[in-house]
């Protein structure tokens, strides 16, 4: 019996599928999970206080009313990018503002605001890796453009499915805005030097202006007619003179344009000079000017023009960059320089802060008008510098130039985003793939652009720190850098932030699951790819042969396309091995700096996947690093059914105690390890196909497992608006909310911070609360945690213990109901 050909559906509709099942997956369970306790609630108050002040310089925090209502004004630990982006989808949505005092606790919108910031960023890192990774690898083997994509499509899918970065690209932390950045730079980097080079696509002004506008530089009428001076010179070879001089003199000024003869960096646009005096070549020029040249002695043509008319001709020619990577360089520039610095500034200049501002008390230390005044001139300083370095980026004549710019931009912003390690991790990562390639010299340091991208990294970070400095003085600066940057990698924040070699290595475990049982797999595979790839010697010892992102001739250092392969492993695992190392350095640790680690991880894995199933002659060796891939997984699993928090620790901080009471049991995650088990099996057995199938089901199980039935479960033991929901749906509508002995912040950020505070055992205090609302017939309803919710009655008035009760409670919190009459 004959049967049809097969149907397959397309690659694109594939990958497509597949992004829309990560996107739902993701945002199934959003309104099920109520932000935690630490640290998304704080964060998210910090990003609401913005909104309510009008105020994107001064980070702010108050805890609410009553003794301890003022315990702390301001916010310094952490840098502002993170609550810029929270503020800005919090007024998008129209959350935080509302006259509704029970706003915070209605979902989905509070979660959806404050979360969908980390959920693009990290959705969209993992999507720019994976395209990255697909791009490095048909450079290298462009008769085999199917595995590109398929390395990209594996790298994204890998990543997003890792458990602590989909939760972390769920919740709203600072850490994912470091992180990206620096996947970014690093994935930038790695564009620019580990593929062959070519020159950027670039159009002249004229083109890029409006039809209707081409004639104003074309030097011809609206109607057709040609002004007399052109007419009377050589106006069709003008513009292949003016391009030969306008080189020249680029030249001269160090721009140093592709050597002739290089086939690397041969122009992406024709010269135009070689068929200047063609009549074709005249009718191209008059049509990209939007109208037709009439023959020179027209009886029709015009006056000359004289002055600066004249020059619009010449200025119109020019070329410019127009290059999807330099557009993409361009979107970057404005979002992370042009849009801080002109937000600062018109925060600044407004008559709201002016008027704030001057109602402070005059005192040493305080900000006054004229330290608004000079915070304006800062910023205009910064926009002029920004000028400057925009315009010279406009003579940048090769691609490796713009992605070595993205590099620097996103250098800069992952220190706004969280602070000092990401640039430092950056700058690490870039010195190592020098130093391990041979390849550390002044010429190649020079080729890097230290001065355009010096300029670069200081437009993206500094200045929010400098108006901030200048604003708060020497104080912030010292939390900010000081006490929350330098100290913390030197020492041990807490008792339980420390630990030693292999305090990452098995958190890794979990982190990636069940990707991790991989690792042994794709290091051999890694380990055979770089003894068959060794190094060819291509990178030549002439250092005159390619110009650099400065415009200085340096060394080539992209590999010849039959080594790049190896040159991508090699980067992948000095990029994972290198960021490992740091982290364990650090003194401080938590569970949540691994982040850092999974996405060369998941390069790895992409790689990894993307190789054709081993050869026979080594399954002996496949079987033995899936045996010891399936021992590993063995061991994860039983850790994480014996501590079912140990997920949550994954974005926490708080390990002990009762941050270990609540969570679900994670037996669960059989199910989810079983096929990848499975799928190793079939890898040392070269199945690719059906291996490749068994580890991405596990990877889409274990997603759905961890997001939508792991999460929602642990979320009402973690977060307090399940609680605080209680108290809105009851309370009167003169009921107070008291914090007593407790201070965890989500009950500033669910009340919008409408909350009497008392952080320590005080009797009195609460004791005038209750006498306040005597008399009144209301209920007081104090939050506090489970411990210390069996001692509240105690410290109540005699009168009114036998009348309290519990409202609500949960493995963290206590709600307690105490009439007073």
């Amino acid at each position: 019996m004959a049967f049809g050909p097969v149907f397959r559906p397309p690659t694109w509709a594939l990958f497509a599928l597949a992004a829309l099942a990560v996107v739902a997956l993701s945002a199934w369970s959003m309104a099920a999970c109520g932000p935690w306790d630490p640290w998304e609630t704080h964060y998210g108050e910090v990003a609401r206080q913005i909104l309510v002040r009008n105020d994107p310089l001064d980070l702010w925090w108050k805890p609410g009313v009553g003794p301890d209502g003022n315990a702390e004004n301001t916010f310094w630990s952490k840098p502002a990018l993170p609550f810029w982006l929270m503020a800005v989808s919090m007024k998008l949505l129209g959350i935080g503002l509302g006259a509704a005092p029970d706003e915070m606790v209605r979902a989905p919108w509070p979660e959806l605001a404050i979360r969908l910031p980390s959920m693009i960023t990290g959705l969209g890192c993992a999507a720019f890796l994976g395209w990255a990774c697909a791009r490095l690898l048909a450079a290298a083997r462009p008769a085999e453009p199917g595995q590109a994509v398929r390395a990209g499509f594996y790298t994204a899918l890998a990543l997003v499915t890792m458990p602590q970065w989909a939760i972390v690209s769920r919740q709203a932390l600072t850490d994912m805005f470091f992180v990206a950045p620096v996947t970014l730079a690093m994935a930038a980097w790695a564009l620019a030097w580990l593929r062959p080079d070519r020159a950027l696509g670039r159009r002249a002004l004229v083109d890029l202006l409006p039809r209707r506008l081409r004639f104003v530089n074309s030097g011809v009428g609206p109607n057709g007619h040609v002004s007399s001076d052109m007419s009377k010179k050589t106006d069709i070879t003008a513009p292949a003179d003016l391009s030969a001089r306008t080189g020249a003199a680029l030249t001269a000024a160090g721009d140093m344009s592709p050597k002739p003869g290089d086939p690397a960096l041969a122009p992406a646009t024709p010269d135009l000079s070689a068929s200047s005096a063609s009549p074709a070549h005249a009718t191209d020029l008059s049509r990209r000017a939007g109208t037709d040249l009439p023959r020179a002695d027209s009886a029709n043509s015009t006056p000359a023009a004289t002055g600066w008319r004249a020059r619009l001709p010449a200025i119109g020619r020019l070329q410019l960059p127009w290059d999807r990577a330099y557009l993409g360089f361009l979107l970057l520039f404005l979002l992370a320089v042009v849009a801080p610095i002109v937000a600062l500034d018109l925060h600044v200049s407004s008559d709201h802060t002016v008027a704030r501002v001057s109602r402070f008390v005059k005192k040493p230390g305080v900000p006054n008008f004229a330290t608004l005044v000079k915070i304006h001139l800062v910023m205009l300083g910064y926009a002029a510098v920004a000028l400057l370095v925009l315009l010279r980026t406009l003579r940048w004549r090769t691609r490796a130039q713009v992605w070595m710019g993205v590099l620097y931009l996103a250098a800069g912003i992952s220190l706004i985003g969280k602070g000092m390690i990401g640039p430092g991790l950056v700058g690490l990562l870039v010195l190592l793939h020098l130093i391990v390639g041979g390849r550390l010299t002044l010429a190649n340091l020079w080729r890097c652009g230290p001065l355009t991208g010096l300029l670069l990294f200081a437009l993206a970070s500094l200045p929010w720190h400098h108006a901030m400095w200048i604003y708060r003085g020497d104080p912030w600066l010292n939390e900010l850098i000081i006490v929350n940057n330098l100290a913390r990698f030197g020492s041990g924040e807490q008792d339980q932030a420390v630990g030693g070699f292999a305090y990452y290595l098995r958190t890794l475990g979990i982190a990636a699951l069940p990707w991790s049982a991989a690792l042994p797999a794709a290091l051999w595979a890694a380990a055979r790819r770089l003894r068959g790839d060794g190094p060819s010697g291509h990178v030549p010892e002439d250092l005159s042969q390619s110009p650099g992102p400065e415009g200085h001739v340096a060394t080539d250092m992209s590999p010849a396309p039959r080594e790049a392969t190896g040159e991508l492993w090699r980067f992948a695992l000095l990029w994972f091995f290198a960021t490992l190392a740091l982290l364990t350095t650090s003194v401080t640790k938590y569970y949540h700096y691994l982040l850092p680690t999974l996405p060369p991880l998941a390069l790895l894995l992409g790689l990894w996947l993307s190789e054709p199933a081993p050869a026979a002659r080594d399954r002996k060796l496949a079987w033995a690093a899936a045996g010891l891939g399936a021992a590993l997984l063995a061991l994860v699993l039983r850790d994480a059914i014996v501590e079912p928090a140990w997920i949550t620790h994954l974005t926490t901080y708080l390990y002990d105690h009762m941050w270990r009471n609540g969570a679900p049991e994670t037996t669960g995650l059989v199910a989810c390890a079983l096929p990848f088990a499975l799928g190793l099996a079939l890898w040392a057995a070269r199945r690719q196909r059906a291996a490749l199938v068994a580890m991405l089901l596990a990877g889409f199980i274990t997603l759905h497992y961890t997001l939508n039935s792991y999460l929602p479960a642990v979320s009402e033991h973690w977060s307090q608006r399940s609680a605080l929901r209680h108290y809105y749906d009851h309370r009167g509508p003169d009921d107070p909310l008291a914090s007593w002995w407790f201070y965890y912040r989500g009950e500033t950020f669910f009340t919008k911070g409408a909350v009497w505070v008392k952080k320590e055992a005080d009797r009195e205090a609460l004791a005038e609360l209750i006498d306040a609302n005597r008399g009144h017939g209301r209920n007081v309803w104090i939050i506090t945690t489970g411990g210390h919710g069996a001692r509240a009655k105690s410290s109540l008035p005699a009168d009114l213990r036998s009348r309290s009760e519990v409202a609500y409670d949960n493995a963290h919190y206590t709600l307690l109901k105490v009439p007073v009459p």
